[in-house]
C-alpha cells in the first residue's frame, strides 16, 4: 500500500517499478485504496521505485518473500517525511 506520509491516506495512481536481482522488471499503478500487486515474483532482493506528481520519488531495496505485504509512505515535495528531522 502507498500512503501519504502525513495523513496516512492512500495514494491512487502512483507509478511503481520493481526490479529483481535476477534482472526481471515490472511496473504497476496503485488502486484507489493505495494497493498494488506484482504476481509471479521470485523471492529475494528487489528494488521498488515509486513516483507520483507532487510527491518525492522513493526507491527502496526490499527482500520479498512469497505473498508478502509491503507498505510505504510518500511525502509531498518540500515536506519532511514522518520521523525525519531537518538538519
Amino acid at each position: 500500500m502507498i500512503r501519504h506520509a502525513r495523513t496516512g491516506r492512500p495514494i491512487w495512481g502512483a507509478t511503481l517499478r520493481l526490479k529483481g536481482s535476477d534482472g526481471h522488471s515490472d511496473h504497476d499503478a496503485t488502486e484507489p485504496d493505495g494497493t498494488f500487486r506484482f504476481d509471479g515474483l521470485a523471492a529475494g532482493a528487489h528494488v521498488l521505485s515509486v513516483s507520483e506528481p507532487g510527491y518525492e520519488s522513493l526507491s527502496r531495496k526490499l527482500w520479498i518473500a512469497c505473498d508478502e505485504v509491503v507498505e510505504l509512505d510518500l511525502a509531498e515535495v518540500g515536506q519532511e517525511r514522518l520521523g525525519e528531522q531537518e538538519h
